[in-house]
């Protein structure tokens, strides 16, 4: 398949809306690297074409390996991207006029986010939620707003309900957490 910064690739991840701009992070693994793409949508663009423009990119294979989901804080401050096969969730500090994304750290531990899919942030910008597909557990963290940093909490883990968990989302007011079981072909909700 030929690649460059326009073409579709193999994987493509999440949509997320932040305050000024739109994301999508596209991921892809050629042997060599693994690559979050940024497009990004003027504030108003969807109103009109809902057209996506090549803002930039992030790529360092050690930190976010198979990237397969990014979200956005609810302030705007920083964003998240899963690492497949790192076992891992980043953050990043955000750029709010450019959408421009700089590094600033990671968690990683195969035995709590094993092939994590999917981040989440609460609505209250307080904690986020990573669901590990082979783990069949969706872990949460508490995060430090100033910095993005996430501190692991704990996890739940079960795959007569979660098995193979793949999305999580956090409801509106907060109250729960939906969380799909790719291969228990199941959603289960959290209190």
């Amino acid at each position: 398949m030929k690649r460059d910064r326009t073409t579709a690739v193999r994987t493509v991840g999440v949509l997320t809306l932040a305050a000024t701009f739109a994301f999508s992070a596209c991921g892809y693994d050629d042997g060599n690297d693994s690559d979050m793409m940024i497009l990004a949508m003027a504030a108003g663009g969807a109103a009109h074409t809902g057209a996506l423009t090549y803002g930039g990119r992030y790529s360092d294979r050690s930190t976010i390996y198979d990237d397969s989901c990014v979200t956005i804080s609810p302030d705007g401050a920083h964003a998240y991207v899963t690492g497949y096969y790192a076992h891992a969730v980043a953050w990043f500090t955000r750029n709010p006029a450019t959408g421009a994304l700089t590094y600033g750290g990671r968690y990683s531990d195969s035995s709590t986010i094993n092939d994590d899919s999917c981040v989440t942030i609460s609505p209250d910008g307080a904690h986020a939620y990573v669901t590990g597909y082979s783990a069949s557990s969706v872990a949460w963290f508490t995060r430090n707003p100033v910095t993005g940093a996430l501190t692991y909490g704990g996890r739940y883990s079960d795959s007569s309900t979660i098995y193979g968990a793949s999305c999580v989302t956090i409801s509106p007011d907060g109250a729960h957490a939906y969380v799909t079981g790719y291969d228990a072909h199941a959603v289960a909700w959290f209190t």
